[in-house]
């Protein structure tokens, strides 16, 4: 059996086959059912392939001009506050999600859109 995932792999697992909103999950074993390849999962579930993606995979997302102003001035303060407890890592995430949002507005005026 090929499988596409490692063990202690972080993904993204759309429960209900693959229906339900994505969340993030750690594979701890993988198997074989119905002659297909599925995971054990950190969250107490078990996924086919087919409801998973690797965690480095970008998920699009359409925001509104509302919702991008609101996450990138809560990603600003967060990104102060950790700068004052000098907590690096969390202030080095914060500034990229800042930027990210910064480039996903530019992209959406450019398409005309938000």
């Amino acid at each position: 059996m090929t499988y596409q995932f490692e063990i202690g792999q972080q993904v993204i697992w759309r429960g209900g086959w693959g229906s339900r909103a994505p969340l993030p999950a750690t594979i701890v074993d993988r198997g074989e059912k119905n002659d297909q390849a599925v995971y054990d999962l950190d969250n107490g579930h078990w996924a086919y392939e087919h409801q998973l993606e690797s965690m480095n995979r970008k998920i699009p997302v359409l925001l509104t001009k509302q919702q991008i102003d609101y996450i990138m001035s809560h990603a600003h303060n967060m990104e102060l506050k950790a700068l004052d407890a000098n907590r690096a890592v969390s202030h080095q995430f914060y500034v990229e999600l800042g930027q990210a949002l910064f480039d996903a507005e530019a992209a959406n005026k450019e398409r005309g859109a938000a």
